[in-house]
Order: structure tokens, then sequence, then C-alpha cells
């Protein structure tokens, strides 16, 4: 019988005391056995505790270590070359995924008149539209953080099988469509609430998930919020665009969520001045998908427009005209939802260029950075020998409009000919 208190839990001396858990992998959460007869050495690496006693359970102790090694405890002395084994340990099944139930999703489709959020989307594309992209993303409205006299929305999380994930109420100024100022409560995750278990195991979906299943051939492009996953719809419903919920939101890098992009093409919309971290993240997409990261809003020349933390839909709504609200499909929505049509007045720091043709004149808008704020695409056999020089400084407009794209395709170009493609 081994001496009762003669190998012990090491003491808490800093994290350099705690490890690797063999079992979760969890690091710093690991405490080994050590040999108080013998200056203290470790027993093998595997001999310890788990500090996650109730998601992990990892308990390996010396009396079992030696039980299963015989002859071991005569070569602590040196601990290095002690056999790690343990045929006692099973890592605790996972409980099953739970999900929320329809017929509470369903109750909150309705009242869009008072959802801040739609009255948002009416402002920017219409009621009739409004309600079309509402109906798209199962968007829901609840009457946790009213303010400005309307309600607010409840983004749905739906998988690939339409099985409810998570679902996030957040508030929503109906005017600016911008959140509630930070600093006031206005944003709350639902699930556990909903099913009244606060254990319940959740795990949660990229935003919009649900409809990759009827659009197996569409293009993919994933932002951070639910609201630009929304409007960017309204833009470009060609595209089937879905949201994190965050720059780490929903875990997307987690094979579980990625893993719905399976063979798509996609290309990741990261706000202004995450870029660079969701390249690195973005790396593990290539094993099951064809991605690249759209850097254009890094290159803005403003200052200011940097420090607004602009994402992709605030940069396409600025380029749009004035749209009126009462009017249910306003003219705007005509227009391309990058390029659109030349303002009468030229804007500050812009410029008017005039191109010849074969059928006759074309004026482009040219911004900062030698941005091309409009394009006529009506004009059919463009000559691609006549394209503008400074179109070519152009980064990844393509992916931002696929009209661009189509252009580019019109005279048998590359994407690396005409326009530049950097990503």
């Amino acid at each position: 019988m081994i001496g009762e208190h003669r190998f012990i839990l090491e003491k808490y001396k800093g994290m350099q005391t705690r490890h690797t858990c063999p079992g979760c992998n969890k690091p710093k959460e690991f405490t080994r056995y050590i040999d108080t007869e013998n200056q203290g050495v470790y027993l093998a690496e595997n001999v310890g505790k788990c500090n996650r006693e109730n998601k992990c359970g990892y308990h390996y102790t010396p009396s079992q270590f030696f039980e299963d090694i015989p002859g071991a405890l005569h070569r602590i002395k040196d601990s290095d070359d002690l056999i790690t084994v343990n045929t006692r340990y099973a890592p605790p099944e996972s409980p099953p995924i739970q999900f929320l139930p329809e017929e509470t999703m369903t109750r909150t489709l309705r009242a869009y008149d008072t959802n801040n959020f739609v009255k948002y989307l009416v402002n920017l594309f219409g009621k009739e539209k409004a309600l079309d992209l509402a109906e798209l993303y199962k968007l829901g409205t609840a009457e946790k953080f009213r303010n400005h006299g309307g309600n607010s929305v409840v983004f749905w999380q739906i998988d690939t099988l339409n099985r409810i994930r998570q679902a996030k109420v957040m508030a929503y100024n109906p005017h600016t469509g911008r959140r509630i100022k930070p600093g006031q409560q206005n944003i709350c995750f639902m699930g556990k609430k909903i099913l009244n278990d606060y254990e319940a195991n959740l795990k949660q979906c990229l935003f919009g998930a649900h409809i990759l299943t009827d659009r197996k051939n569409d293009n993919v492009g994933i932002v951070e919020s639910e609201k630009t996953a929304v409007i960017m719809a309204g833009f470009m419903p060609d595209v089937v665009w879905l949201a994190t919920g965050g720059k780490n939101g929903a875990n997307w890098i987690n094979r579980d969520v990625y893993g719905d992009l399976k063979g798509r093409n996609v290309v990741l919309y990261p706000d202004i001045g995450a870029t660079e971290a969701w390249s690195e993240k973005a790396k593990m997409l290539a094993t099951v998908c064809n991605y690249t990261v759209w850097d254009g809003l890094e290159n803005m020349p403003d200052k200011e427009t940097v420090n607004e933390g602009l994402d992709i839909a605030d940069f396409v709504i600025r380029q749009q005209p004035s749209v009126p609200v009462t009017n249910d499909k306003p003219e705007a929505q005509e227009t391309d939802p990058v390029l659109t049509k030349t303002p009468e007045l030229t804007p500050q720091g812009c410029t008017n260029e005039t191109y010849q043709t074969i059928n006759g004149e074309i004026t482009v808008l040219i911004g900062p950075n030698d941005y091309p704020l409009n394009w006529d695409l009506t004009a059919d056999n463009i000559d691609s020998k006549s394209l503008p020089s400074k179109i070519n400084t152009v980064k990844a407009m393509a992916e931002v409009n696929p009209s661009l794209t189509n252009l580019v395709q019109r005279f048998d170009h590359s994407l690396e000919g005409v326009f530049i493609i950097e990503v």
C-alpha cells in the first residue's frame, strides 16, 4: 500500500503548475501528482486531475497508475522514464444537442409594423422587399428592449436541417439602423430561457444557414452581423448571405459550423479592422470550400470612415441615392447595388471621366482611391480596349458586384486582366 500522503496534487504556484489535460486537451486545467519524498518530482505526465470536473472528469490517481504498471514505483526518481498509460479513463459522452421548438419561433413571425429593424428595412428597400427579407431569414419580433416606440428583432439561428439552434434578440434604431448605444442592454440570447433549462446543450450555427439547403449552387458571402447579412441579401439576392454574429461568433472556426460550406464558393467580408484576423482564421475553410477574403474596406483613404468601424453593408448603402420611405418599390432598387447611377452633382473628392466605347461615350464617376462608383451596365458590346486604366486599381469589386464580373466575362477576360482582383 502506497503511503497515503506521499503522492499529492501539486499546489498552485502560478499557471506554470497547471498543464494540458490528457482527457479534454484543455490547456492550464490539469494538476499533476508529485512525490513529496523525492523533491516533488512529477509522476508520469498523465497522472493527475482535471479541474473541469463536470465537463471532463479526468482523474488518474497514483494508486491506479502503480496498479496498472507494476514496478513503476521503483523508477520514479526520473519521472521521464515512467510509462504514460491509462486504460481507466473514458471521456464523458457529450450530451445531445438540444433545439428550440418551432412553434416558439413561429409565434414571433409577425407584428412587423412594430419591429424596429424591419421598419429600417422598409425605409431602405420598401415594404414589399422588406417583408420578403423578413420571411427569408425568419425574422422575429420581441417586446424585449422596446425603444423608439417599437420592438426588437429576433435573429433565429436555423441550421441546414431546419432545426432551430438559438434565438438572438437585438434592439435597433428604426431610423438609422444602428444598434442602441453601447452601455444600454440591447442584446441577449434567449435559447436556454425558451427551453427553461440553463444547462441545455445548445450549439450555434451560422445565421442564415437554412437558406443554403435550397440554394446549393449559389455563391456564399459571410459577414459578421446578422443585420449586414439581411441588408446585403436585399442588394445582392443572388448570393446566400450568412453571418457569424460577431468576429468570433457562433464559433465559426469550428468544423461543425463551417462544415456547412462544403463545396461552396465563399467570400468573407470582415468588418473594417478585422481583415487580418479573419484571413488567418479562415485558412481552415480551405479544407471544405473555395474562399477569398475581401479587404476593400481596409483601403478606404478617409480616416474618419475607418474609425466608424464600417462593414460591407455600410459601404454599399453609402453608394445609394436617397430612398423615399413612402415608396414601396423605390427607384433605387433598379440601380446596381454598388455601382449606382452618376449623381447630377459630382461628390466632393470624385471626378467624372468620359470614355469612348463601341456604342458611344460612357461616363465613369471615379471616387477616392480611384474606385469607380458607377458604370453604365446597360450598354452592350463595350469596347474592352477603351476601358480606363484607373479601373485596374479596383480591389475585389467583382466579389462585391456580380454584374461587374459578368462585364469581365463578356469580353473573355480573366479577373486578373482588365480588373485586378487582389484578395
